[in-house]
């Protein structure tokens, strides 16, 4: 039996016992999450609490662009590294992967989108690295937005000595993870972790400074549409606010993709949205701004994958072409991966 086997059979052998435990943190976030919204539910005069209509389409317009960010960011990512795709097949791809996020593990969001793209003829060593890579972006850059928050917002500036020195420091650390060789060894790390071989690709920074844009991109619009939301809700809440929006929704979505156990976020991505607007809006409109941001998102979620299924089922298998031959050819003659197929179930 070989080494990776064994590893195989320890992690299919304690699979039961880790699934019990991210159930248990699920269930107990979610619980205290409830709680306290039933709390803030039960507050509300429905009969005198209107919807501004017109900016709740503003906050979907918002989390359309959010995930046309989302697409061109791994599109730019994707032609910069390794292949140039046509960019409705890389945004179609990206769209429908994100459906695998509703499943716990999160292993299936970003692997499906690795499989989508072998699937359509895209080599798999090229599928995966730009899968983990668009990951590692999205993550770091949304960490540097979301430093900010601890200087914007008032109760955790008091709390914190030199919020802002803290905050800079933050985003500082951010930047230097996105510094090329770090890079590489975050690439490495994520992808010695499913599988026996690791990254050695040569990195450059514009290789993903346009994706860090994108990325950026993803966070401001994600912002401006919780902020759409709050203010549909509440007509006295502030445009200064939206700062504060951005950096609150970019950490409570990375904290949400981070946490594991937590499907799509759930429990977790609210219990951050509540800390903060509680304080800013009320525990009652709070509550049903992020019951509305949570419906919202979704629904889009599932429309733009299903959108992404049916592009990609009139998609033929197109020839990729490489932005740089020689820089594709240096990757693959060092790297070169099987071509079996990528298997997300295989990879659990």
């Amino acid at each position: 039996m070989t080494p990776s086997s064994d590893s195989v059979t320890t992690r299919r052998k304690y699979l039961p016992v880790v699934r019990l435990i991210q159930l248990i943190l699920l269930a107990t976030v979610c619980w205290f999450v409830a709680k306290a919204m039933y709390q803030g539910l039960s507050r509300i005069d429905w009969e005198n609490t209107h919807f501004a209509w017109g900016y709740i389409s503003a906050a979907c317009a918002c989390l359309v662009g959010h995930m046309i960010f989302v697409g061109s960011a791994f599109h730019s990512l994707l032609g910069r590294i390794t292949i140039l795709s046509p960019w409705h097949f890389s945004v179609a791809a990206t769209w429908l992967s994100r459906a695998g996020k509703y499943i716990p593990g999160k292993v299936f969001s970003v692997m499906g989108l690795a499989y989508l793209l072998h699937k359509k003829g895209v080599s798999g060593y090229a599928a995966v690295t730009s899968a983990l890579l668009n990951t590692i972006l999205v993550v770091v850059v949304g960490l540097i937005v979301a430093a900010p928050l601890l200087a914007l917002d008032p109760d955790v500036a008091n709390v914190l000595p030199a919020p802002w020195l803290i905050s800079a420091g933050i985003m500082l650390v951010g930047l230097m993870l996105l510094h090329p060789g770090m890079i590489r060894r975050l690439l490495s790390l994520a992808r010695s972790s499913i599988a026996d071989k690791t990254i050695v690709t040569p990195l450059r920074w514009s290789d993903y400074a346009r994706p860090a844009v994108h990325v950026a991109g993803q966070w401001l619009t994600a912002g401006m549409a919780l902020w759409c939301v709050c203010r549909s809700i509440d007509s006295s809440f502030d445009i200064a606010a939206i700062p504060q929006m951005v950096s609150l929704s970019a950490l409570a979505i990375v904290g949400g993709f981070l946490a594991l156990f937590a499907p799509a976020g759930i429990g977790v991505r609210e219990a951050i949205y509540l800390a903060v607007l509680t304080r800013t809006m009320g525990l009652a409109n709070a509550s049903v701004a992020i019951i509305a941001m949570r419906l919202i998102y979704t629904v889009i979620d599932l429309l733009l994958a299903a959108v992404g299924l049916v592009v990609l089922k009139l998609t033929n298998s197109e020839q990729m072409t490489a932005e740089d031959p020689s820089a594709l050819q240096s990757h693959t003659s060092q790297n070169e991966m099987s071509d079996e197929e990528v298997n997300p179930n295989e990879i659990c």
